[in-house]
């Protein structure tokens, strides 16, 4: 007779259409399976006895339930196919008993592994080429995952890349080499609500890793949302770094596309989840189209360095060198371009057409101000362009002009602080906007130019400022007609509006004709 109990296996073999059975796992690999038996010193627990089949069974692919008594874990089930699989198991035994862990588990080609348990934000899925499972496929698990893009998918979030780590026991993720990972939002980069939530997808070159409710994201950062009705957004980054406020989990959804979601305790409510910061590092550029019923109105672009992002309050801050733009309809419909003119017989010549209004500002120091309220304030030897242009993508490139030959209502204003505001309208769409320069400001147009402590320029009314804060004066140099005579006025405070030349002066200290 066969003596078992003094058999010591070195090798387990299995081919063709394996399967595998436990309470808490159940898989299949369909060339084969091969374990190698690493012997352990028994050591003697104070437990009932079992039979070495009892044990074995129990321990050979351990799952996510505990002892019952344990009411801190969650029961879970894991099922994995693949097409071989390569394991070691630990074995220890002695006459009465026996115990067998698994360890070091290689899920080989074709990997498809789901794990579910009975809270669903717990759940999660992996798949890829290669598998690696430290500890087995038990809990507090470090697994390895391989693949060309490998993919997981569970409550920390969606991701894919050519290997990615995960660690249960510590909540986090982290893939190394390129990726994606694909968010739900349901507010837009204006801090407006969306007509419906939005996919938010974020592509790297590095790698990534997220840890509890932060995601951290290097090398070559792409971030682009598009919900194809109000909005359009694209950054680019160095690095990027996303917080969410609470727990997030994931939800599958149509064509394979999964979203991220709350997992708060408790909560079945399908909502997006709550971006409370975003941290863009390095070189940063961000271009922002409003659409209306899926038509570009209006283009912002942005380029600077560590842009940081609170959505919860909507302030944000960024470091420059840098520079911001926007094109925008001019909602008030006062401003006027002239038409680019095509000679065609027995047509008429349109005089004036309506413009999209054009700002752009660069400073070198920094770049702060709050989404919500639109204000927006740039520090350090600002320069400023604007005037109308005809179509959005269209500049105001004044390098090609002298003052006196720029176009109609384009201006250059300088200063060391410059904001920018919205400013509401009587319709909700009817907004405009104003520019208040601090601090050695000065403004250039096409019939004026001054120095002032301070100029402001109320676009709704089409109305510049220019004045004073202390005891010295403003200057201001004004040609009343086309090819007439230039005064030099010194004084307090001036209104200038550019649509009609006209200049009213207050508390004039002289006025002569400039030199």
């Amino acid at each position: 007779d066969l003596d078992l109990a003094n058999l010591r296996p070195e090798t387990l073999v299995v081919r063709d259409q394996v399967r595998l059975q436990s309470p808490d796992v159940a898989g299949a690999a369909a060339e084969e399976l091969k374990l190698t038996f690493v012997p352990q010193p028994f050591d003697h627990p104070q437990q009932s006895a079992q039979t070495p089949q009892q044990s074995a069974q129990r321990n050979l692919f351990p799952g996510s339930a505990r002892e019952d008594g344990d009411s801190r874990n969650v029961h879970g089930f894991t099922h994995f196919s693949c097409d071989s699989i390569e394991a070691s198991l630990d074995w220890t035994r002695d006459d009465r008993t026996a115990r067998a862990t698994l360890q070091n588990l290689w899920l080989n080609g074709n990997v498809q592994l789901d794990h579910t348990t009975d809270r669903e934000d717990r759940n999660f899925s992996a798949r890829g080429n290669f598998l690696f499972a430290e500890g087995g496929l038990q809990d507090n698990r470090k697994i390895s995952l391989f693949g060309s893009p490998a993919t997981v998918s569970g409550r920390l979030s969606s991701v894919e890349g050519p290997r990615i780590l995960l660690s249960e026991q510590q909540e986090q993720m982290k893939v190394d080499g390129s990726g994606r990972l694909r968010l739900v939002v349901d507010r837009g980069f204006d801090g407006k609500p969306l007509p419906r939530p939005t996919p938010l997808e974020i592509y790297w070159g590095g790698q990534m890793e997220f840890q509890g409710t932060t995601a951290r994201f290097d090398g070559d950062i792409r971030a682009v949302m598009k919900d194809g009705s109000t909005q359009d957004l694209e950054v680019t980054c160095a690095a990027l770094t996303v917080t969410f406020a609470e727990s997030v989990r994931l939800r599958p959804g149509a064509e394979n596309a999964w979203s991220v979601e709350s997992a708060a305790a408790g909560s079945d409510d399908k909502r997006p989840a709550d971006v409370s910061r975003l941290q863009a590092e390095g070189r940063v550029s961000l271009r922002f189209s409003q659409l209306e019923q899926g038509n570009p109105i209006g283009l912002h672009r942005a380029e600077m360095s560590d842009f940081d992002l609170d959505t919860t309050t909507g302030a944000f801050s960024g470091t420059g060198p840098g520079w911001i733009e926007s094109t925008q309809p001019d909602s008030g419909g006062d401003v006027r371009v002239a038409p680019v003119v095509v000679a065609r017989s027995n047509t008429a010549v349109r005089v004036s057409e309506q413009a999209f209004m054009y700002v752009k500002a660069s400073f070198i120091g920094s770049v702060s101000g709050n989404i919500d309220s639109q204000l927006v304030t740039l520090q350090q030897h600002v320069s400023a362009v604007f005037g109308p242009v005809r179509h959005l993508g269209e500049t105001v490139d004044v390098a090609e002009h002298t003052t006196a030959a720029l176009p109609e209502q384009t201006g250059i204003l300088r200063c060391e602080e410059l904001s920018v505001s919205a400013i509401p309208g009587e319709q909700p769409d009817s907004k405009s906007f104003s520019l208040l320069a601090r601090q050695n400001a000065s403004l250039e147009m096409r019939q004026l130019s001054g120095d002032a402590d301070v100029v402001s320029y109320d676009h709704s009314k089409e109305q510049f400022i220019l004045r004073t804060d202390g005891d010295h004066l403003a200057t201001v140099l004004h040609r009343a007609q086309n090819g007439g005579d230039v005064r030099r006025v010194d004084g307090k405070r001036f209104e200038y509006y550019p649509g009609q030349n006209q200049l009213n002066a207050h508390e004039i200290f002289r006025v002569r004709a400039a030199q």
